[in-house]
């Protein structure tokens, strides 16, 4: 927390437009996630070292991975690496959280042993390591392995991958009798998923006969009901256990550009509506509504969006799902440029509680110090770069627009971000607008007073202005002064 003196240089002809400098709380998640192949390439100091020095505040480490060995010693699953006693102690003493996170229906190691509990797609293939989210045994066999990671000192867990592959999944005979006693003609939902995802395959059919088709319907209500039952008793279990650790999940976004399929249709196209999203995983963000955080999956390559789609994830998860949401964005940087991951981790700062990144070392992290003075729009300056990659280096930098992030190369720059925040006032009128992206043209609020002129001076009311940008005014009647406390670093 920081006490500041907020001066103002305000030029008036009809209204006023106060910029006024915001960066990112020093409280927000900085995640990233690292697997335990990685930490035994680079060694645990230098990898914890790491990715501190360059800003992050949490470790999100692979514990399971989809082959289902494990990543310390358990006392009945198949051993990897015994790495994460050793990550946990040098984690914690630089400082850093650590949370471990595993794909809840994928372990290949337990549906070799139990290949009646794997889930079969719609062709009567049967997968591999999927498997089934209604087998009680496997319930039993993850809380088992929670019951293990609980006993360490970790300080977070978050379910990945906790949904079904696909549409075409899961028609295994457990899961039809299950589909029958619930009222749905299989058959009837067989013939319409092998069309939509084998033969023709047109990625289609079943999105759109869901809007009016009520078996349909039922069968999309039943894989959803069981994706959030098994996301809760997890949960649950795992708060019983210990609550004070923080429980999330991973969640898949592509849904949140369209809520009508229909609208989507005529857009972007289908799989960008919320209905495809239900219909393909049996997964929305909703369904984790009441764990501790959420974590949407905003990876634009494989989206096929822009960075300003984080913004818009996190605007339909506030809005249309839930307010009281905490929200950390995904962030994956391949197959884009390092200023459009460093838009998207913007986004993330700026509108949610924070970004996750996806993953160590996949990418250059780099730090960014202005040696000179703070950056205004238009004008150059001087700051001292530094990578992982071995580069320091003195650069000269333009802020373009209102919002700034550093870019050079294929850095990834996660907390040197600046944005410049615009109140317009009107003189003698008692409301005044913030700029915002998620609504245009701003947002409006009234003030107790209004603005004014006197003796060619221009007064504003500082309580309104300070409030507005996220500070707290105090007034100390004894010494008659106003403090102005800013919780931004």
């Amino acid at each position: 927390m920081k006490k500041f003196l907020l001066l103002f240089t305000i030029f008036f002809v009809i209204f006023a437009t106060i910029p006024v400098k915001y960066t990112d709380a020093s409280e927000k998640m900085k995640g990233i996630c690292v697997h335990g192949e990685d930490i035994e390439k680079f060694g645990v100091e230098k990898t914890v070292s790491e990715i501190k020095n360059y800003g992050y505040n949490t470790i999100f480490f692979l514990v399971k991975n989809p082959s289902g060995k494990v990543f310390y010693k358990s006392s009945f699953i198949p051993l990897e690496k015994n790495v994460l006693p050793s990550l946990i102690k040098e984690t914690h003493r630089e400082g850093l959280k650590l949370y471990v996170y595993f794909p809840v229906c994928m372990d290949k190691t337990y549906g070799l042993s139990h290949p009646d509990e794997l889930m079969q797609r719609v062709d009567g293939e049967k997968s591999s390591y999927y498997v089934s989210l209604i087998s009680d045994d496997y319930l039993n066999y993850i809380k088992m392995f929670l019951s293990e990671i609980l006993r360490f000192d970790v300080d977070g867990i978050v379910l990945d991958y906790i949904r079904f592959p696909n549409g075409s999944y899961d028609f295994s005979d457990r899961f039809n009798k299950l589909a029958e006693e619930n009222g749905i003609d299989v058959d009837d939902v067989k013939k319409l998923a092998y069309k939509t995802f084998i033969n023709p395959a047109d990625w289609k059919t079943i999105f759109l006969t869901s809007q009016k088709d009520k078996n349909v319907a039922k069968w999309e209500n039943l894989r959803r009901n069981i994706v959030e039952k098994v996301a809760f008793i997890l949960k649950d279990y795992i708060k019983s256990v210990k609550p004070t650790v923080q429980v999330g999940a991973f969640s898949v976004a592509r849904g949140l550009m369209y809520k009508d399929i229909y609208v989507a249709e005529e857009g972007k196209g289908i799989k960008y509506s919320m209905p495809y999203q239900i219909i393909n995983f049996g997964q929305c963000p909703s369904e984790f509504y009441g764990f501790d955080f959420v974590i949407p999956m905003v990876y634009l390559k494989s989206l096929e969006v822009t960075p300003r789609f984080a913004l818009n994830v996190i605007y339909n998860i506030r809005v249309k799902v839930v307010k009281r949401f905490t929200i950390y964005i995904g962030v994956n940087p391949y197959g884009v440029s390092s200023k459009e991951t460093e838009e998207e981790i913007f986004y993330a700062l700026k509108y949610g509680q924070g970004v996750v990144v996806f993953r160590f070392p996949l990418f250059s992290m780099g730090k960014c110090v202005f040696t000179s003075s703070t950056p205004i729009p238009g004008e150059s300056i001087t700051a001292q770069i530094q990578t992982s990659k071995g580069v320091e280096k003195e650069i000269n930098i333009i802020m373009p627009h209102n919002d700034f992030m550093p870019t050079y190369d294929d850095t990834i720059f996660l907390g040197t971000f600046l944005d410049y925040h615009f109140i317009t006032l009107t003189i003698g009128s008692k409301s005044y607008t913030t700029d915002s992206d998620f609504y245009e043209g701003g947002e409006k609020y009234l003030m107790d007073t209004a603005p004014f002129i006197k003796d060619s001076r221009t007064f504003v009311p500082i309580r309104f202005v300070s409030e507005s940008l996220g500070a707290k005014v105090s007034w100390d009647n004894e010494k008659k002064q106003v403090t102005i406390e800013s919780f931004s670093e």
